[in-house]
């Protein structure tokens, strides 16, 4: 049942803003990965899915769960997860994520 309730309104309306912060911070943080592997990898930019499990790594899920979420085989969960650090020259997650990688790619 709907909330009517002015507090409850308020209260979801702010929780609505904070989901969208949240968001909006994720996609530019995706954003800013992918044009920092666009411009330093010749493997070339991420593909769509692997920006959906980008999208997923960056909320600190593991494998099964990303492969949970997408719908996938946890194998295949964990061959984009490979691409997308080794497109990002990053040695581990934390690395990604923190945006801790420095060398470049060549292959």
């Amino acid at each position: 049942m709907p909330a009517t309730d002015p507090k409850e309104l308020t209260a979801l309306g702010a929780e609505r803003a904070r989901d969208q912060a949240e968001i909006e911070r994720l996609t530019a943080r995706i954003e800013e990965i992918n044009a920092r592997i666009r411009a330093t990898c010749v493997r070339g930019p991420l593909t769509p899915r692997e920006r959906e499990v980008l999208a997923l790594l960056l909320e600190g899920l593991q494998n099964k769960e990303i492969a949970a979420r997408l719908g996938m085989g946890e194998r295949t969960a964990k061959f984009h997860v490979s691409n997308i650090l080794a497109k990002a020259g990053a040695e581990n997650r934390v690395q990604l994520v923190t945006g801790k990688w420095t060398r470049t790619t060549t292959s």
